[in-house]
């Protein structure tokens, strides 16, 4: 009986020790996001990944780093695994819909925006925003389509 209470304690141990290492991780890549230094960015929310693969925090700032690669179909990958895990979460929307602009697929991105909307009444009006700015490209890449 004692043996698995000491596993219980190791185990919590050590889980501690990867939440650390993996914070560590994501704080290193938040500063090289900031310096624009976004491969290195990636590479380090990636890292922290490899050992925390729960987190959708880590999802959507690795997608945001991607975005900036222009890896937007990696990118709306992590956005759809940080909804998985946190589907409230606004900012896997946003970046999501981001995302799937770049890819072309501007309906796509104004239905997860629409969904963003739906989920958060407090944030429903920076979502409207961003949803108003996709709606107004979509035009202006019609327009542009139809003119050749």
């Amino acid at each position: 009986m004692k043996i698995g209470q000491d596993r219980t304690v190791i185990n919590k141990d050590k889980d501690e020790e990867n939440s650390q290492k993996a914070n560590e991780y994501k704080e290193m890549g938040n500063d090289a996001f900031r310096q624009a230094q976004y491969k290195r960015a990636m590479e380090l929310y990636t890292s922290a990944l490899m050992i925390k693969d729960d987190s959708h925090i880590l999802y959507t700032n690795r997608a945001q780093a991607l975005i900036k690669l222009g890896k937007h179909l990696d990118a709306s990958h992590d956005c759809r695994k940080a909804i998985k895990l946190k589907p409230e979460f606004i900012k896997a929307y946003i970046h999501l819909s981001k995302a799937l602009k770049e890819l072309g697929e501007f309906q796509e991105a104004i239905d997860t925006l629409e969904r963003a909307e739906d989920i958060s009444e407090e944030q429903a009006k920076v979502v409207r925003k961003y949803k108003m700015d996709m709606i107004e490209e979509q035009k202006r890449s019609f327009i542009e389509s139809n003119k050749k």
